[in-house]
Formats: C-alpha cells, structure tokens, sequence
C-alpha cells in the first residue's frame, strides 16, 4: 500500500475546512492520540510518513455494493489471530466503515477479549453457536465494542465446542456460517472471521463464505511450515466452491528484530512467498496486546501508540483500497 501523498492530506484538511491543529484535534477524538500541530505539519511537509490509521480516516468511507468478508485464519494457534482480528476491526471502524468481528472459534477469545462471558452468553442461547445450529436470532449474539465506535463482536460461548460433532449431520454444513450471517450482512461494510486453528468444519464454512484470507503467523518454524497446509487447503476451496476466494496475505507477528530466528523466518517468508502474496509489515512482539487483553478492551483504543498497530493500518488500508476498486469495476 503505498502511503499517502502529503498533498493529498493538505487537499483533504482543506476540504474540511480545517487548521492544522483543528485536523490534529479531530484525529485525536476519533483515535484517541496526541497528535498536535507540529506533527500535522511534518506530515504535510513530507519530513514523516502519514500513518496508515491517519490516512485511512482522511478517507471518504467507501460505499460498497457487498460486504466485503474475511477470515484470519492459521492452523497453528497462538500466533495472534483474534489480535490481529480485533485491531484490524478497529482500524476499520474508526476510519468510518461498520466492521463485525465474528468469533468462531470454541476457545472463545475474541468473545473474553471484548468483556463478553462465555458462560452467561450459553445461558441465555445468544451465541454464534446457538445461531448455527439451533436456529437463534444471530442478531442476540452481536454486541457493540464498548469505546469503539463502529465495531460490533459477535459472540461464542464454550458450547461451540460440540459444533464440530453436531454440524457432521447438518444439511449443507459448510454454508451454515453464510446462512446464518445473511440476514446482517446489510449492516456492515466489512465482516472479519477469527477462525479457529485447524483446517475443521468451522474453518471451512469461513472458506465457503470468505472474499479473502489473512494469515498471521509467528516467525518461527512452527507456525511458518504451517502455512502450505492452509494455503493449499484455500486454493481447494476456490476451485470446487468459492471462486472468489483469494488470500489477503500473510502477516507476520510476534516480531523480535534483534532476533536470529526471527530475522531468519521472517527473510524465508519473504522469500518463499512474496513474489505470490504480499507480505505485510511484522507486527513487534510487545506486552501492549496482552496487557490489552486482560483489561478486555482492544490496544488500538487502550495503547494506541503500541509497536505494530501501524501494521494493522497498513492491511486495513489494502481492505478500503479493494473496497474501492469492486464498486467502481461494478459502476464502470
């Protein structure tokens, strides 16, 4: 994604009609940063680079014929899948686009993340789970992100655990997660799927259902060697269900620069598969994210100057520009 021209930025202040500490005050109130008037002026300057986030909310939001869907998907766990769907999410909520994260995965992560119990979520049958293959309004399941505007959870409950053997008998059990996320797919300029880490029915109905794949991955052997697995399981999918299904790109994260083991993995992904898929910015390895998680709320909105969330930024600009590109192919 290539950053935005200062020129542009300075087009689109005075479009709004505002100063240079006027556009850093809205920034701040949409972002909960410290941006000042110094620092809008080196971005207009050309001295530094206009952050992704920035650039995104100087955007008109996109008006999008279809939602657009993706999946955050990997087979190895721990690698910073619901991370990188909740952040992601947020980037995208706070440049104006409605975003739903759906939690699918039975561990419940995103759902725990955002202050939402998994137990009282089971009590009352308001769960991804209950909608799929019970037949419950998907609506009851879908919360608002508390201090994020534009960010909505659907929520899971520790009963997504029996999923795998009760969807076996369903009808057409890998479109269940399309049939049950139809009746909002209206609400929201784009859905992102935290999958759980396997290639299982659940991982499959995101598949059947996708536009596009995200794969985080840790720089390390485990989750790397992984990654010919999903991919080959993707393209399978593509070719016999979902011909619209393509992969976003591979993130790393978890990123120790200073590292030999990482450096190493990080250079093999690059070399392995960036003449293929683009590989995004590595997301740092930080105590901000699971600092986060423990307060329940997300880092874009609790550690906003957190190392890595400008990576986030980067993917979710890759989203709006192809959000772009769909209307006008489809409006000429």
């Amino acid at each position: 994604m290539v950053a935005m021209a200062p020129e542009h930025l300075k087009e689109e202040r005075a479009r709004l009609g505002l100063s240079q500490q006027g556009l850093a005050d809205l920034l701040n109130d949409k972002l909960g940063r410290r941006f000042d008037k110094a620092r809008v002026s080196k971005w207009e300057s050309g001295k530094e680079d206009v952050p992704s986030l920035v650039a995104l909310c100087m955007r008109t939001p996109e008006v999008v014929t279809r939602t657009l869907c993706i999946a955050v998907a990997n087979q190895k766990g721990g690698v910073g899948k619901t991370t990188s769907s909740l952040n992601l999410g947020y980037a995208l909520a706070a440049a104006g686009n409605p975003t739903l994260v759906v939690d699918l995965d039975q561990q419940c992560n995103a759902t725990i993340s955002v202050g939402q119990s998994p137990i009282d979520n089971d009590a009352t049958g308001h769960t991804l789970y209950h909608a799929m293959l019970h037949g419950k309004p998907v609506i009851d399941a879908i919360h608002p992100v508390k201090d994020a505007k534009g960010l909505d959870v659907l929520g899971n409950g520790q009963f997504m655990a029996r999923f795998e053997i009760e969807a076996v008998s369903a009808i057409e059990r890998e479109r269940l997660l399309a049939r049950t996320l139809k009746p909002v797919l209206d609400r929201y300029r784009f859905i992102i799927i935290d999958c759980p880490p396997s290639m299982s029915i659940a991982t499959t109905n995101a598949l059947f259902f996708v536009d596009w794949v995200l794969i985080p991955t840790q720089t390390e052997a485990l989750s790397v060697t992984g990654i010919p697995l999903l991919l080959s399981h993707i393209e399978l999918i593509a070719a016999a269900a979902n011909p619209d299904l393509r992969v976003l790109g591979i993130l790393p994260t978890m990123f120790k620069a200073r590292n030999r083991t990482d450096q190493y993995w990080f250079e093999y992904i690059e070399n392995q598969y960036g003449q293929t898929y683009t590989v995004f910015p590595p997301v740092p390895q930080t105590t901000a994210y699971p600092t986060s998680v423990d307060a329940q709320r997300i880092a874009f909105e609790m550690v906003p100057e957190a190392k890595g969330l400008e990576s986030y930024g980067v993917v979710a600009e890759r989203l709006v520009e192809i959000a772009r590109l769909k209307r006008e192919a489809m409006h000429g």
